[in-house]
C-alpha cells in the first residue's frame, strides 16, 4: 500500500470513528502497536507501523 494509499484510509478512519462498528475497533485493538490501550474512548494508531495484510483487510 503507497503512502497515499495510507494517508486516504486514514483520512477516512478518521471521519468514520464516530460510526466504526465494534468488530472494526476490535481489530485495529487487536492490531495495532497499542495494543494495550485501555481507554475505551480512544485508539490510537500508526497506521506506518500496520501490516500490509492489516491494512488491507482493514481497506476492505
Amino acid at each position: 500500500m503507497t503512502n497515499e494509499e495510507k494517508h486516504k484510509l486514514s483520512m477516512e478512519l478518521e471521519a468514520l470513528l464516530a460510526d466504526l462498528p465494534d468488530r472494526i475497533i476490535d481489530f485495529l485493538k487487536e492490531n495495532s502497536s497499542g495494543a494495550g490501550q485501555t481507554a475505551e474512548d480512544e485508539i490510537e494508531i500508526d497506521i506506518d507501523a500496520l501490516s500490509y495484510d492489516v491494512l488491507f483487510k482493514l481497506r476492505r
